[in-house]
């Protein structure tokens, strides 16, 4: 352990804490190396001190300049990261603004309908479900296409699926989706 981080082991973190930071000598990152978030973040369990789940970088900065509403961001860009030299507090705002300034996840280049992978419908069929309103009944509609009636819902009040045709353009309806009334 290098001195940096001997001289922050008197800060109000738990012992192991420190044990779990590996300087990583070529950019001045303080990785941290215990269990992380699919993100890559790193998280701390101490239900004493904390109450649970608690994001690392956000620990240290919290014992070393003290409690904040506000988001934990990383100058670094590297998840990870527990150096407090690379940590700084910023709104919802700086959060987007410090995301996008690094080419981060636009919302523009985000994947979006059949290309997003938890997708489970085609644009085509979006496209046949909106097609589908007043003509069958919402329960039957998502029976057929293996989707709950809430989701079929928010895809007909454009909730879900914003930018793809209101539907009843020129799409025909599954013959045996059809009901008479």
């Amino acid at each position: 352990m290098n001195d940096a981080l001997l001289a922050l082991e008197g800060i109000s973190i738990p012992r192991g804490f420190w044990a779990k930071v590996e300087p990583e000598p070529n950019s001045g990152c303080w990785l941290w190396t215990g269990a992380t978030t699919y993100g890559g973040y790193g998280v701390v369990n101490s239900r004493i001190l904390f109450h649970g789940l608690r994001r690392a970088h956000r620990v240290v900065y919290e014992a070393i300049f003290g409690p904040t509403s506000l988001h934990v961001l990383h100058r670094c860009d590297t998840p990870p990261c527990v150096n407090p030299r690379d940590l700084f507090a910023g709104t919802d705002a700086d959060n987007v603004a410090d995301m996008r300034a690094k080419g981060r996840r636009s919302y523009k280049t985000a994947a979006k309908g059949e290309q997003h992978g938890m997708a489970r419908l085609s644009e085509a069929q979006v496209i046949e479900i909106r097609a589908l309103r007043g003509v069958v009944r919402q329960c039957e509609i998502a029976d057929r296409f293996s989707m709950s009636v809430c989701t079929i819902e928010a895809i007909h009040q454009r909730r879900l699926w914003k930018w793809l045709p209101a539907g009843k353009g020129g799409v025909t309806p599954t013959p045996a989706l059809q009901v008479s009334r």
